[in-house]
């Protein structure tokens, strides 16, 4: 049984003051977690209104497999609500990328994080998440807020939110990637994409996308000669090209506001295994892509996309009934307020109240 070895990080009061510092210790001290049988967790808490991290978060040294991973997460005030919040805890990088995984990091969950490319004036192509493998994967993205720059407008260098590169034809396990949020990761005269899968051809790995919101990029989800990649329930809005590629079966309970601006299923040859819906957000100019009464992608998602990972939205919302589509789980508001005594209780539909 691997023992778990913790490192906090914080703005005052933890181990360290930012992730890298984080990262930086545990490939000092345990660079292999399975030569060491440990599991590494980075515990994100406290309140982050004096600044933003803004160090790239580099676990590259660090090798890793499906049992002995790495746990980074947010906790308490630092955990965002599903909207932006200059309180919890934010990564605004301006070089590079917000978080990237080496070749050996192989087991690594990343779960509640927020986080910024924050330049329009790139020295180099940048990645919220830069997912790069070349072994038996078990990795997992979930609960993110991750954003582009609207501003970027350079055609040599490429602006992804989540890409996930597996280097070798022997990569093999999973990418897994659910209730994210992931929006503005624009080029007018490039390349830019809200998740994008590549590999060398023969890998056997899979990347499968679980209720995610992609919003206002040049191509929402993007595919490049990755062994197998299977989305569900996830919800494309507002993109030059919302889903490209041929994706395998088990692709299904999609929804983008243009269907024709979707993707096949392997074998199908059907351009349609996409809801063409009316996607309304709770406030689209304010970045909150919360659901709406109303909302065509309310309750026609499937209840059981088969992971066993998750039956939560990205709010910590229990998922009922037909799950919606997207990361966000509609709540609706009761008909008037709750006397409490002799306070007034508000719920509003995203689950938040005062």
């Amino acid at each position: 049984m691997p023992t778990t070895v913790t490192r906090t990080v914080a703005p005052s009061g933890g181990d360290h003051t930012t992730l890298n510092a984080a990262l930086s210790w545990f490939t000092t001290n345990y660079p292999d977690f399975t030569a060491s049988d440990i599991i590494g967790a980075i515990v994100i808490s406290g309140d982050w209104t004096s600044a933003a991290d803004t160090t790239p978060a580099n676990a590259t040294g660090i090798t890793t497999d499906a049992t002995r991973y790495l746990d980074i997460y947010t906790t308490g005030g630092a955990r965002h609500s599903g909207v932006w919040s200059n309180s919890a805890y934010r990564l605004e990088v301006t070089a590079s990328y917000g978080i990237r995984f080496g070749t050996n990091t192989n087991g690594i969950h990343v779960t509640g994080l927020q986080i910024y490319i924050n330049t329009a004036s790139p020295a180099a192509s940048m990645q919220g998440i830069y997912a790069n493998a070349t072994g038996a994967l078990s990795q997992e993205i979930s609960n993110c807020l991750i954003r582009g720059n609207t501003g970027w407008n350079t055609a040599s260098y490429i602006q992804n939110g989540v890409q996930v590169y597996h280097s070798s034809v022997t990569t093999s396990g999973t990418v897994k990637i659910w209730n994210n949020i992931i929006y503005d990761f624009v080029n007018p005269s490039g390349t830019a994409r809200g998740i994008y899968g590549q590999s060398f051809a023969g890998s056997t790995s899979t990347i499968y996308s679980y209720n995610n919101t992609v919003h206002s990029c040049r191509s929402g989800i993007d595919r490049s000669a990755v062994g197998s990649f299977i989305i569900v329930n996830t919800a494309v809005s507002d993109c030059t090209n919302n889903i490209v590629g041929n994706y395998e079966a088990g692709t299904d309970y999609n929804a983008t506001d243009d269907a024709s601006l979707g993707y096949t299923v392997s074998g199908s040859g059907n351009t349609h295994d996409v809801l063409d819906a009316v996607i309304v957000w709770n406030n689209e100019a304010g970045d909150d892509f919360h659901l709406v009464s109303g909302d065509d992608i309310i309750d026609v998602g499937t209840s059981d996309p088969g992971t066993g990972l998750f039956s939560d939205d990205i709010d910590g919302v229990t998922r009922s009934g037909t799950w919606d589509i997207g990361a966000d789980e509609y709540v609706s508001a009761p008909s008037g307020p709750i006397m409490l005594g002799r306070y007034m209780f508000i719920a509003r539909s995203d689950g938040t109240s005062e």
